[in-house]
């Protein structure tokens, strides 16, 4: 028998650079049943892109299987986040939302060099460790040749130096300054070193915990957030959210240092909550139907579904490290509350 859970309240990171970003309270109205979205994670070339992003790289790590997404949500073969989601209804709209928290520049920027040379049409995959708020590294798969790309660049300021595009310009005019291709992947980023390493083929991300989170959620797209915490025994030290697309569903999963306990889960409870027929203060709102949450060892798993229709995105409903203690309880130290 399932009992309902309310989730109320989530602090939510808008994808925007952090010049850009505001943190948003997000209030999602939650009533009591759900599916399970646990699976094998985010799959395929996403998550070889995401070993290839740089472990001490800022914010967390997201990756999105852009031709799984597209399957599930029922879109065309190319379908593009940017320029086919105005007449594509609710699932076109879920594709660009959860594009948009994957790949950086389609927030908060039209007018780029980027959104011009890269057809997005063409991208399969693609991962990022920028999530939530700063620019890090961003990689993606395409069968665009690197040729009309560069052509691009070339026309709209970029300059090639050393086998690297290069941009001089201030990070609003163009997000990312270094450009560079290697076997269909094209990785992007602000230090000449970041794109080398992205593209160097090596795993260089490999064991970094994050990665390992992204594996625990479900779905073609999915992020997660690993920040340097103290090991206090019973908190919460990472946090996952995948998000299946199809029929709106999900999972939020949480790792704890020792067992994880499904009563410790705090989300939803306290004075913050909006009482039950209100409509919620916080604008946009997402909203969830939680299932019970299962405990394995360190793991909790909560399932969750969603309206398609819904205006946010998921993977976007991530806790900040300093909320961690407001999303689960740390049960076994007495000294915290």
């Amino acid at each position: 028998m399932r009992r309902p859970l309310n989730l109320l309240l989530v602090l939510a990171t808008l994808r925007v650079p952090a010049a850009l970003c505001a943190m948003a309270a997000l209030c999602a109205l939650a009533a009591g049943c759900g599916s399970s979205g646990s699976g094998s994670g985010v799959g395929g070339s996403a998550k070889s892109l995401a070993a290839r992003i740089p472990p001490n790289g800022p914010g967390g790590l997201a990756a999105m299987d852009l031709d799984a997404a597209r399957s599930a949500l029922g879109l065309p073969d190319g379908f593009d986040p940017v320029k086919g989601s105005g007449d594509s209804g609710d699932a076109g709209r879920r594709f660009a939302l959860d594009a948009a928290q994957v790949i950086p520049y389609l927030s908060g920027f039209s007018e780029l060099p980027l959104r011009t040379a890269i057809d997005l049409s063409r991208v399969s995959s693609a991962a990022s460790n920028g999530f939530p708020s700063k620019i890090g590294v961003l990689a993606m798969e395409t069968s665009q040749p690197f040729s009309e790309i560069s052509d691009q660049l070339g026309g709209l300021g970029y300059k090639l130096e050393g086998g690297l595009w290069h941009s001089n310009k201030g990070f609003l005019a163009v997000v990312y300054k270094f450009v560079g291709e290697s076997d269909g992947v094209v990785a992007l980023a602000n230090t000449r070193k970041d794109v080398e390493q992205a593209l160097s083929g090596d795993d260089t991300g490999a064991d970094d915990p994050r990665l390992q989170m992204l594996e625990s959620v479900g779905g073609p797209a999915a992020a997660t957030l690993v920040p340097k915490g103290d090991g206090i025994p019973g908190c919460a030290r990472a946090m996952a959210i995948g998000d299946q697309m199809k029929d709106g569903a999900g999972t939020l999963a949480i790792t704890v240092n020792g067992d994880a306990n499904p009563a410790d889960l705090l989300l939803g409870r306290g004075s913050t909550q909006t009482p039950p027929g209100e409509v919620p203060v916080f604008s946009p709102t997402v909203s969830f139907r939680l299932g019970d949450p299962s405990a394995d060892g360190e793991s909790l798993q909560v399932p969750f579904t969603y309206p398609l229709a819904e205006r946010g995105s998921p993977i976007g409903l991530l806790l900040t490290p300093n909320s961690f203690d407001a999303a689960y309880k740390c049960g076994q130290d007495p000294g915290r509350t």
